[in-house]
């Protein structure tokens, strides 16, 4: 019998975090990025990004293609369950008193790469009977951009090599979310008011 817990992003050690813009908001930010340069169409506000916001389970998988293909770094998986790497870390290695979501590691050496897979994930954020917190209503991005007010938060995907944003469900089920990608990369959230003009996808 799973055991039943409740799953509060904000209770288990996410960091708030203060507005900034969007490459100081990605955690492995190029100082060379191309800022501006977004190739889906200009941010309509400056963007905005408050305390840790979060996807529930089930929009996550509803929304991705072969999740048991799809892979996170920890910055994805911290960015997309609203929480922060450190708290991810702590829990891999056995410091906060529950099991983090499984992982591997690729390669013996004490930096090497570590990845979560995407259905993994899910199912570990399902073992918890309820989520609370800074928690998306919104089940797909066409529901965010229809029924959003206009400080709602949707995550997006920023290449910190060219600059190009996308949907976050976009990029994951099109993009570098393999277990052997090198791309450059940050999951951001945007509110409503600050994202482009036109609609990236779904």
């Amino acid at each position: 019998m799973v055991e039943q817990r409740t799953f509060n992003p904000l209770a288990v050690g996410s960091t708030p975090t203060r507005p900034t813009s969007v490459y100081g908001a990605c955690s492995d930010a190029s100082p060379n990025s191309p800022e501006g340069k977004l190739s889906h169409g200009s941010l309509t506000a400056p963007l905005e990004i408050t305390m840790n916001p979060s996807l529930p389970a089930s929009t996550i998988r509803n929304n991705t293609t072969n999740p048991s293909n799809r892979w996170l770094k920890p910055s994805d998986a911290a960015a997309m369950i609203g929480l922060s790497e450190k708290w991810l870390a702590a829990a891999r290695e056995g410091r906060k008193g529950i099991d983090g979501p499984p992982f591997i590691k690729l390669g013996d050496g004490k930096t090497s790469p570590i990845r979560y897979r995407l259905d993994e994930l899910t199912d570990w954020m399902d073992s918890f009977q309820s989520h609370s917190g800074n928690i998306s209503q919104f089940s797909s991005y066409s529901a965010f951009l229809n029924k959003a007010a206009a400080s709602d938060q949707w995550p997006f995907v920023i290449n910190h090599d060219d600059g190009v944003l996308d949907e976050l469900f976009s990029a994951i089920n099109n993009g570098p979310f393999s277990l052997d990608s090198r791309a450059h990369y940050s999951i951001i959230w945007i509110a409503k008011k600050s994202t482009p003009q036109r609609p990236l996808s779904n």
